[in-house]
């Protein structure tokens, strides 16, 4: 009966909100472009990520980002996460998606998002991560391993954490299960926001630490890491 709700809800959503009808930011219906969710206008004002990111000295070996975390992309991945709008995922996975292919990212074997803890879940009703990976990884080709990476500490919300303590936050924060085997894989990790980097570099150092051969990152947005 859960699932069957759930999936009601979302159909309730994407009917009052039908992605590529009205644009995500302003709402307008007019030039909004297939895919991205749209219009020429609010495209023409987000803070765009134009040049590379530079993943020196971490544990992953690549960061894509098609945006800042600044206005107006801040307050759409607010909407997505606080607010419910899940419809949002879509858009901004086809944003992701060229950012992806910009940065000569290749030989993926598989899309994993970026875990949260079972409590975080339950009371969100969805990790954000979960579908935009959902989203991002069939317009790359690739799967969603959903299951390689989880959450076994129930961490304090990165947001209103300086640097320092965001690394400690969640140093211990992820695990590989035991009953699976990443060994020589090549891995896309996927999340929301990556501001200092230190939840994408602890999940990427799992990762590795389990046999991984690379680990690239996708963000919705990012901030200049420090």
């Amino acid at each position: 009966m859960g699932n069957f709700l759930q999936r009601a809800r979302e159909l309730f959503i994407r009917t009052v909100y039908p992605h590529d009808i009205a644009c995500a930011i302003c709402s307008s219906e007019v030039d909004v472009a297939p895919g991205y969710g749209v219009c020429a206008l609010c495209a023409s004002r987000l803070p765009r990520v134009t040049e590379g990111i530079s993943a020196d000295g971490r544990a992953f070996d690549g960061l894509a980002a098609p945006f800042y975390y600044e206005t107006p992309v801040k307050e759409l991945v607010h909407r997505f996460k606080y607010d419910n709008k899940r419809y949002i995922s879509k858009g901004l996975a086809h944003y992701m998606k060229d950012a992806v292919d910009q940065a000569g990212f290749s030989g993926m074997d598989a899309a994993v998002p970026v875990p949260l803890h079972e409590t975080r879940v339950k009371e969100r009703g969805f990790n954000q991560a979960a579908l935009l990976a959902a989203e991002l990884a069939p317009l790359l080709g690739i799967p969603v391993y959903e299951d390689v990476l989880v959450r076994v500490q129930e961490t304090r919300t990165q947001t209103l954490l300086p640097r320092e303590e965001r690394e400690q936050n969640v140093k211990d924060a992820f695990a590989v299960p035991e009953s699976v085997d990443v060994s020589g894989l090549t891995l896309l990790l996927v999340d929301d926001v990556v501001t200092t980097g230190a939840t994408v570099e602890a999940a990427a150092r799992t990762l590795k630490a389990a046999g991984a051969r690379a680990v690239y990152v996708a963000s919705a947005c990012t901030r200049a890491l420090e």
